[in-house]
């Protein structure tokens, strides 16, 4: 569970300051990651009109797994040999920055 304070994302055992405004937070809720649990393709889906810049995958360490600055709708976790478990998938676009909590089965 995640909540926004001030200007201060509170994602559990992470933190993450963002200079995003209340409405970039609220329009980036529509952001979604499917599906979830995902075993090998994880699809963004962003609202039209939204552009990805930036996707990082972290582990529940805090590891940098992967980073692509290409902007792109589906990533291919199998390809990635991530091994089953918790990770953060932080997505950067036209709207702001949003962070979203996916499980690899």
């Amino acid at each position: 569970n995640s909540s926004l304070v001030g200007t201060l994302l509170d994602i559990g055992p992470f933190e993450h300051q963002s200079a995003l405004s209340t409405i970039n937070a609220i329009k980036n809720n529509s952001i979604s990651l499917y599906p979830n649990p995902v075993s090998n393709t994880l699809n963004i889906k962003v609202p039209y009109g939204n552009t990805i810049t930036k996707v990082r995958i972290s582990n529940s360490l805090g590891q940098l797994i992967m980073e692509d600055n290409a902007p792109k709708t589906s990533i291919d976790l199998e390809g990635l040999r991530i091994k089953n478990g918790i990770y953060f998938v932080r997505i950067e676009s036209s709207l702001g920055v949003t962070t979203k909590k996916i499980i690899k089965e």
